[in-house]
């Protein structure tokens, strides 16, 4: 049987059923099948390439903001200071400000968002005692017509455009293909492994990680909903494994897969015609080429993102990539005790290299890896 009829089952085997838990394992196992299809891995691949530009317009943008409210900051951190001003409101707004900025209050807006209310909220209250009004009026936007009306504190046209291209974003994750299907993926992750990314929040929590409480807060209300579904306990309308809701997202991201199957096909076959004997990784078709050996990558993985920056540039292919590094150009955000999982990344790709005769690609140390230099000569 053709893989696209076999995927056509796992499809018929789930979308119309209206028993929560059946409709998400259904789709999980679908998802789960498609991933090891090379075809659907590379329509997949490119599906989630569609808001790559976007994204990289929305962390440029957060850069821009980010600077010129810090900018700000600095500005009235030292009027503040000089002036020796009082105000129990003021120093909350500022203490709120340090607290996100070092990492040691979380939000599930975005840190620039944070930043911009947090100071926001202390030019606020400078505004409001008129020794420091005046001062204060440099960051304020008026009513065109009534100049003692304020439309809003610190008006930056960075932070607006940055905003801007934030609800473009989140237009696409609610209504585009890119958002159906990275809605259906974050869904089946919990299916698949939920309880095992519970355990490890908590644990991150025990040890007190930065973040860690934030994280079992939002995962715990994830996971919970979705026990109570597979053990059917459901006492009210999901809001997250909502057969309603999901339905037409997987529809409309089989009828594309389907659509494009065949051209993803011809494509497959067009890149291993150009496995050459050079060392390659192509991103769309999720393999890395070695002197004519091919090894597939699953797309969503520590592998695809440690290999993805590697290759980022030819010329630097060759140089010693440090772990915490490679994490940095993938997530910044991601705590430095956890950037282990990209040796783990290297070590796997060492490893299933091995099980087709090449076992000295990378030269690893627990801090770094590097590709051998004779297989770049």
């Amino acid at each position: 049987m053709e893989p696209l009829q076999v995927l056509e089952r796992y499809y018929n085997n789930f979308i119309n059923s209206d028993d929560p838990k059946m409709f998400f394992i259904g789709m999980t196992d679908y998802l789960d099948y498609g991933d090891n299809v090379p075809e659907f891995d590379l329509i997949t691949t490119q599906i989630s390439n569609m808001p790559k530009a976007l994204m990289s317009q929305y962390e440029e943008q957060e850069k821009k903001a980010r600077k010129k409210i810090e900018q700000a900051h600095k500005e009235v951190s030292a009027y503040v200071a000089k002036n020796k001003v009082e105000s129990p409101a003021l120093q909350e707004a500022l203490h709120e400000y340090g607290d996100f900025l070092e990492k040691r209050a979380f939000s599930s807006s975005p840190l620039a968002t944070s930043l911009h209310i947090a100071l926001g909220d202390a030019i606020e209250a400078l505004h409001a005692m008129p020794d420091h009004k005046e001062f204060a009026s440099k960051y304020v936007e008026y009513h065109h017509r009534d100049k003692t009306l304020v439309n809003r504190y610190l008006p930056l046209q960075e932070f607006n455009d940055f905003v801007d291209t934030k609800d473009e974003l989140d237009r696409g994750a609610k209504d585009a293909l890119w958002g159906a299907q990275m809605r259906m993926y974050e869904l089946c992750d919990v299916v698949r492994k939920g309880r095992e990314t519970h355990k490890k929040i908590v644990e991150r929590y025990k040890k007190r990680e930065q973040g860690a409480s934030f994280d079992l807060l939002n995962y715990g209300v994830l996971i919970g909903e979705w026990v109570k579904t597979e053990e059917g306990r459901i006492d009210r309308k999901p809001t997250f494994f909502s057969v309603e809701k999901i339905r037409p997202k997987a529809q409309r991201f089989h009828t594309y897969v389907v659509a494009h199957f065949a051209e993803a096909h011809d494509a497959i076959g067009q890149h291993s015609q150009k496995a050459d004997q050079k060392v390659q990784f192509d991103e769309n078709a999720c393999r890395l080429y070695i002197n004519g050996t091919e090894l597939r990558i699953r797309r969503v993985s520590d592998q695809y993102d440690l290999l993805r920056v590697v290759f980022s540039n030819p010329e630097e292919a060759g140089k010693e990539w440090f772990f915490s590094e490679i994490s940095e150009l993938v997530d910044p955000a991601l705590p430095q005790e956890r950037t282990k999982k990209y040796y783990n990344a290297a070590y796997q790709i060492k490893k299933n290299l091995a099980s087709q005769g090449i076992s000295d690609f990378f030269i690893t140390t627990a801090h770094s890896v590097q590709i051998n230099k004779n297989y770049l000569s």
